[in-house]
């Protein structure tokens, strides 16, 4: 996208005009992983689930953290990871490790 119009609601690709009714613009972040001495997969001592590759990887690493529970750190860092998936994977831990402390509290009767 060149130009935004959002008062004619028209967007232009180059040369080319195009009308809409409704905008989505969505932004993408550009992993850059070997930014941060530490982090990234290869060479650091992080997890990623900002694709599907890391995320497969990550949920191997979830497993073995289920094993062994401990502190866990969910963060992104500005210009070398993404926030929503950090952000979501947050939340869901924290769904999953409540529930699942919950079931060791009290489990159900056999």
């Amino acid at each position: 996208m060149d130009k935004l119009d959002p008062n004619r609601q028209t967007v232009w690709v180059g040369e080319r005009s195009i009308a809409y009714d409704y905008l989505v613009v969505a932004t993408v972040a550009e992993l850059a992983l070997d930014a941060v001495p530490g982090l990234g997969l290869s060479r650091g001592y992080t997890q990623s689930v900002c694709n599907l590759h890391h995320t497969l990887i990550a949920q191997e690493a979830w497993h073995q953290f289920l094993k062994q529970p401990g502190s866990l750190v969910v963060g992104a860092v500005p210009g070398a990871s993404c926030f929503v998936p950090a952000y979501e994977f947050a939340l869901l831990a924290d769904y999953h490790l409540r529930k699942w402390d919950s079931a060791i509290a009290s489990p159900l009767p056999l």
